[in-house]
């Protein structure tokens, strides 16, 4: 009898073991992982009591907010769904982006663990962009649905004004049409000013403009062919330039061309640099490196190869770039030549670290190039149908992606005065004008909104 009592106390004493094993594991070793479910109700409810801190633009306007219900539990609200390329989305079903990713941490208060000891409503902080709601609506309209995407900054703080990227989403839907935004091939969850990976074609005569100014051997200018159309190779099929502006005359430099923006001359121009002369260039201008803004762009692939140096001249090699990029390129024109680093939240930012990409002299001449650009670009007399730049200068030109993507219209430029900068990308628009006329109004409308 004493035998089977201790064969019972033992089975007893195992069963009591394996019960305490197995919620030891699940109860602290598997705890993290099964809190971190996503089908974890607790957790859910837990993101859900949060009182999220809003972002403002400048002027202190919501850009977006978390209201409580009478559940106690908070949404997520945005009033200006045109805002939406900077300040992202919030879903507790699909994630985070934008500044509500890059900032999460104080919008979310993780600051500690005494609210959630002492059982109080955790409340996050605030974020204040640099963006101006006033420029960002204006641009946004006036961009409407063409495919593209407009960026505005300060030239000397790097400062972004505006951040334009269409199609676009409302943040407020998002959650309904979740599929509908991913299997949509016009990418409409893609921020293309500061994501978008674009050949830049007739917009890189900008750096091959300074760069050839800095060069150290003599560029010889064929003014008799100057204005001639290239033919080169491009995803297998051929593909002709042209000048986006065609002369009327007999083009006499390379500032000239540049102002017609002409393919030719700079075909000649990657021809003297020569491959390791074009790839210094990009590097001056931060043609190899994401923007610091509010998101990093994913892992750049390795720039690709100059590859042949008079079709890298012209824009159309391995080279892609971004609004961001370009704007900053535009910003060294009228900064004396210094890349501001951008940024977009005014409050927390890390400090930047502004580079020089040409000197001063070839700053000046590459301003007064891109002046003689904005005014044989016919766009019109922008500065004074809108109040505030009267100044405008840029550079409108085309790239060409393949035979089946079609044109893109490029603007990079800006108001010399008030310190502003744009670049402007239009996709499947064949006239650089169109893209003249998007960036030459954001710059004027800026200057505007900011004196």
């Amino acid at each position: 009898m004493t035998r089977q009592l201790d064969r019972l106390a033992i089975a007893i004493l195992l069963a009591f073991a394996a019960v305490a094993a197995v919620l030891g594991y699940w109860g602290v070793v598997r705890a993290p992982d099964l809190l971190a479910r996503d089908d974890n109700p607790r957790l859910v409810d837990a993101e859900r009591a949060i009182a999220r801190g809003a972002i403002y633009d400048r002027e202190g306007r919501p850009l977006a907010v978390s209201t409580a219900g009478a559940d106690g539990f908070y949404t997520r609200a945005y009033p200006y769904p045109q805002a939406a390329p900077a300040t992202g989305y919030y879903s507790l079903r699909y994630g985070i982006s934008g500044v509500e990713a890059a900032y999460d941490a104080a919008l979310r208060g993780d600051y500690g663990a005494w609210d959630e000891l002492l059982h109080r409503t955790r409340r996050g902080g605030d974020v204040q962009l640099t963006l101006d709601l006033d420029v960002q609506l204006a641009v946004a309209e006036m961009l409407g649905d063409r495919a593209g995407a407009v960026i505005v900054v300060d030239a000397k703080t790097g400062a972004v004004l505006a951040m334009v990227s269409s199609p676009t989403f409302d943040p407020n839907t998002l959650d309904e049409r979740w599929d509908e935004l991913t299997d949509d091939p016009a990418a409409p969850l893609l921020n293309r000013a500061t994501q978008g990976r674009y050949q830049p074609g007739g917009a890189l005569q900008t750096v091959a403009l300074a760069a050839a100014l800095d060069w150290n051997e003599p560029l010889v200018f064929d003014a008799g062919r100057a204005a001639e159309p290239v033919d080169l190779k491009l995803n297998g099929a051929s593909i002709t330039l042209v000048c986006a502006r065609p002369p009327d005359r007999p083009l006499v430099d390379l500032a000239d061309a540049y102002a017609h923006a002409c393919p030719a001359p700079f075909a000649a121009v990657g021809e003297a640099l020569r491959a390791a002369g074009l790839e210094a260039a990009f590097v001056d201008f931060g043609l190899f490196d994401p923007p610091p803004l509010i998101e990093p762009a994913g892992q750049l692939p390795t720039p690709a190869p100059v590859g042949d140096p008079a079709a890298a001249g012209l824009g159309q090699a391995g080279l892609t770039v971004s609004p961001a990029q370009m704007v900053r390129a535009a910003a060294a024109g009228i900064n004396g030549g210094t890349l501001p680093a951008l940024y977009l939240v005014s409050d927390t930012r890390a400090p930047g670290r502004s580079e020089t990409a040409m000197r001063r002299t070839v700053a000046a001449q590459v301003q007064d190039a891109m002046r003689a650009a904005f005014a044989a670009s016919d766009v019109g007399d922008v500065g004074e149908m809108v109040e505030g730049c009267t100044d405008i200068i840029g550079h409108a030109s085309l790239a060409l992606s393949g035979p089946e993507n079609g044109a893109l219209a490029w603007f990079v430029g800006g108001c010399v005065e008030e310190g502003l900068a744009a670049a402007a990308v239009l996709e499947g628009a064949p006239d650089a004008g169109e893209a003249a006329q998007v960036g030459a109004w954001a710059l004027a409308l800026a200057a505007a909104q900011t004196r």
